[in-house]
């Protein structure tokens, strides 16, 4: 990822670009909101001493790099089902890949705590190319692609 220094304009941002917000909302857990706070603030941390980058600048790389442009919606026409790909909003598509950051995080657990396994992740996918959040936005990718044939059938 790139390493840049911070200028204002990055820190501004687009009203599309709202990382601690996304970050706090999906890790709240059983209204804990603090608890959220709490690991939210330990990851931009980790950021700013790991990569030594600000933590905004980061994510907007590694959101970019990792988020899927496209999504397959399901629709049901004449008893068949059928994957329609759809192009999806910023939001949206951050939205998904933090869900699946934390569904692989949850599933590599492997006995230790949460955000360890969080980080092991986040760290993965920085060093490797080849790792679990660049193979699920190809696989999406390339699903998409080939459904493309039903595109025709998103006005029903």
């Amino acid at each position: 990822m790139v390493h840049q220094v911070v200028k204002k304009k990055h820190l501004k941002g687009s009203p599309k670009f709202y990382p601690y917000k996304l970050f706090i909302g999906l890790l709240t857990v059983r209204g804990g909101r603090l608890r959220g706070q709490h690991l939210t603030a330990r990851l931009f941390i980790h950021v700013r001493r790991q990569y030594r980058v600000h933590p905004l600048i980061f994510f907007r790389a590694f959101f970019e790099k990792f988020r899927p442009k496209v999504f397959l919606y399901a629709k049901r026409i004449a008893g068949i089902t059928y994957k329609i790909p759809v192009p999806i909003s910023y939001r949206k598509s951050v939205s998904i890949l933090l869900h699946w950051w934390i569904a692989l995080a949850e599933k590599h657990r492997r006995g230790r705590p949460f955000f360890p396994a969080f980080l092991h992740e986040l760290d993965m996918a920085y060093k490797y190319s080849n790792n679990n959040l660049a193979r699920k936005r190809d696989e999406v990718h390339k699903l998409a692609h080939f459904n493309r044939p039903f595109l025709r059938y998103l006005r029903f």
